[in-house]
């Protein structure tokens, strides 16, 4: 082991140096997609369709502060705004997954499907689009809170994540 150890250092460095050099990196760390110049934000609006009436606020809520901590925008007035943010909400659901023995229901299966735009408030047009991104968690009956903030946040990331992958 102690022969292998030498070995093995000096060809993980190497290796380190190789990636970080030929540009290499997290998804969330990669470019952004949308231009500097685009990059002083407004949220517009969140279109929610749904009955869950909490999801407006928490996706407003969650989008700011993911953009934020990543520090890739500006928070501005409307009228200063270079990009407004539309978040629209196609759907979100709570279904039952496993029923047990006497027929009733283990496990349930949340899924929010969710797409954000950023929108030129001089002509209307999309300066850069998510795509729809979905995601889907499995919970227990009494768990319903803690589903819809898990689901809610991690859909969110991913909508940022994008901004970093050529979407």
């Amino acid at each position: 082991m102690r022969r292998v150890q030498p070995l093995l250092t000096p060809a993980l460095l190497a290796l380190v140096l190789l990636l970080g050099s030929c540009g290499y990196n997290l998804g969330s760390e990669g470019p952004v997609s949308l231009k500097p110049a685009s990059r002083d934000l407004f949220i517009e609006r969140v279109d929610n369709p749904t009955a869950f009436t909490w999801m407006e606020s928490r996706l407003r809520s969650l989008y700011r502060d993911e953009i934020t901590r990543r520090g890739w925008a500006r928070w501005v007035d409307r009228k200063q705004a270079t990009g407004l943010v539309v978040i629209s909400v196609d759907r979100y659901t709570r279904n039952t997954g496993v029923y047990g023995r006497d027929d009733k229901t283990l496990r349930y299966t949340a899924t929010l499907r969710v797409s954000a735009r950023v929108i030129s408030p001089v002509d209307n047009s999309v300066l850069w689009d998510s795509g729809l991104v979905t995601w889907s968690e499995n919970y227990s009956y009494g768990e319903e809170q803690a589903v819809d903030d898990l689901v809610t946040d991690l859909a969110v990331r991913q909508l940022v994540d994008r901004m970093t992958q050529g979407y």
